[in-house]
C-alpha cells in the first residue's frame, strides 16, 4: 500500500498500525471526553498531550499513526461552541496533522541518536489522515446504528422508538432518494478532504487517508466519488496522490445497515441484514459511477471474537468478485479490532477481558497475529496494515509487534 520503490516495500509486508488514540487520550487525562470533537478536542489546548500519545504508539512499535481528526467536521466544531467553525475548524484540523508530524520527527530523531540496538534500522513512520463517517458528527454518534437524517438518509435516530423499528435504509429503495443521499455524503466528505489538500504543507505531511468505521454502503460510494474528485484536483495542482483505505465495522458480527428484503413488495417495511458480500461489492466494484477504488479495505472497531469469520468471508468475496479479472486488484488489507474490554452501560465502566494489562495484551496480540498469518497465505492481499481500535493501548501494540516478530 505504501510502496515507494524502496527495498522494504512490496508484497506481503505487514505494517503495524497504532491503537485507540481517543481512548488513550482519555486514559492519560483520566477523564472521559464530553466534547463532540472527542480526540480532536485537545489539539487546540494541549499540544504536548496529543504528541505524547502519538509517541507512545511509535515507541511501542507502530509504523503507521492516525491523526487526531476522526470526528472533525465544521458542524462538529459548531456544536463544540466555536464562533467561526470554518476558520477554527480548518486551523485545528491542519494543526492535528502537524502534531502527528512533530511526533514522528521527534521519534525518528531520538531513534537516530539512540545507542541502543534497534530492530528496524530503516524504520519509517507513516501518517494517515483519520476521517470518521458522517454518523460520527451526530449526537448521539451513529457509527453503530447508521441512523442518518435527510438528506443523508431516511431518518435521524429517534430515542422514543426501539432501534429495531427504525430504518437506516430507504424503505422503497427509491433511486432518487438514494442518489440524493449519496450526493449529500459526497459533499460532506469532500469538504473535509479539501481542508487538508488545499494546504500544500499539510498535504505533504500526510502519507495517506483512512476513512474509518463506515457503516453504510451509500457512504462507501460517496467516499469513492469524493476521492475521484479530490484526486483530479490534487493532480491539477501538481501534488502527489495519496494511498487510502476504507474500513467498515461489524458490531456483534453484523454490518449496521439493513436493506429491504428481496421478497418484500415495494412500499412494505421488511428488512434484512446487509451481507459481507454486499459490503465487499460496494468497496471494490469497478463501475465507473462508483468512483475510484481504494488502495486497501478492512475492518475496524469490531470485536476480536468476530474477526476470524469476517476475515474469511471478506477474503473469499474479494477472490470471488474479482475472479476472471486480469490479475488481482493489488488491494491491501487493514485490520484494527477493538481491545477486547466490554462496556457495561449499567455501571458506566469498562470490564477488562483479563486480570492484568500484560495478560490482556498477550491474548489480544496472539489472536490478531494468528489472523494476520492466515491472511498472508491467502494470495489475495498485497500487504497488511494491522493495529487496534477502541481500548487498545501502547502495551497492546507492543505485544502485537512482539507476536508478529515471533
Amino acid at each position: 500500500m505504501f510502496s515507494d520503490g524502496s527495498k522494504d516495500d512490496g508484497d506481503g509486508r505487514v505494517y503495524i498500525l497504532d491503537g485507540g488514540l481517543g481512548t488513550l487520550l482519555e486514559s492519560l487525562t483520566r477523564t472521559s471526553s464530553t466534547s463532540p470533537l472527542w480526540s480532536a478536542a485537545p489539539v487546540d489546548t494541549d499540544d504536548h498531550l496529543v504528541s505524547t500519545a502519538h509517541r507512545m504508539f511509535t515507541d511501542a512499535g507502530a509504523d503507521v499513526i492516525l491523526t487526531s481528526t476522526y470526528q472533525c467536521a465544521f458542524s462538529t466544531f459548531a456544536r463544540a461552541g466555536h464562533d467561526d467553525p470554518s476558520a477554527s475548524g480548518t486551523r485545528i484540523m491542519r494543526k492535528a496533522v502537524k502534531l502527528a508530524d512533530d511526533a514522528r520527527t521527534l521519534f525518528l530523531h531520538t531513534q537516530s541518536q539512540s545507542q541502543v540496538a534497534i530492530p528496524k534500522p530503516e524504520r519509517k513512520i507513516r501518517i494517515m489522515l483519520s476521517l470518521g463517517p458522517y454518523g460520527a458528527t451526530l449526537s448521539p454518534t451513529q457509527e453503530f446504528d447508521a441512523f442518518y437524517p435527510p438528506p443523508y438518509g431516511p431518518q435521524a435516530y429517534d430515542p422514543s422508538q426501539q432501534k429495531e423499528a427504525q430504518p437506516n435504509a430507504f424503505e422503497t429503495e427509491t433511486a432518487q432518494e438514494e442518489e440524493r443521499a449519496v450526493d449529500a455524503l459526497m459533499t460532506f466528505h469532500l469538504e473535509r478532504l479539501r481542508v487538508f489538500a488545499e494546504d500544500e504543507e499539510t498535504w505533504k505531511r500526510l502519507d495517506g487517508i483512512a476513512f474509518e468505521t463506515i457503516p453504510l454502503r451509500r457512504e462507501v460510494t460517496a467516499i469513492r466519488r469524493a476521492m475521484a474528485v479530490l484526486e483530479k484536483e490534487v493532480e491539477g495542482r501538481g501534488l502527489t496522490r495519496k494511498p487510502w483505505w476504507i474500513s467498515v465495522l461489524y458490531p456483534e458480527g453484523k454490518f449496521p445497515e439493513k436493506k429491504r428484503a428481496a421478497a418484500s413488495d415495494p412500499g412494505d417495511s421488511e428488512f434484512e441484514q446487509v451481507s459481507v458480500a454486499d459490503v465487499v461489492e460496494a468497496l471494490i466494484r469497478g463501475n465507473e459511477d462508483e468512483g475510484v477504488r481504494p488502495d486497501a479495505i478492512g475492518i475496524n472497531c469490531t470485536g476480536m471474537d468476530h474477526l476470524g469469520d469476517l476475515l474469511e468471508s471478506t477474503t473469499r468475496e474479494v477472490r470471488e468478485q474479482t475472479r476472471g479479472a486480469a490479475g488481482r486488484l493489488n488491494l491491501s488489507l487493514v485490520l484494527y479490532p477493538n481491545g477486547g474490554d466490554v462496556w457495561n452501560p449499567e455501571t458506566g465502566e469498562w470490564v477488562p477481558m483479563a486480570d492484568s494489562e500484560d495478560e490482556k495484551a498477550k491474548i489480544w496480540a496472539s489472536q490478531l497475529a494468528k489472523a494476520v498469518g492466515s491472511m498472508q497465505n491467502e494470495g489475495v492481499w498485497r500487504d497488511i496494515v494491522v493495529g487496534g481500535c477502541c481500548r487498545t493501548t501502547p502495551r497492546d501494540i507492543e505485544a502485537l509487534a512482539e507476536a508478529l516478530a515471533g
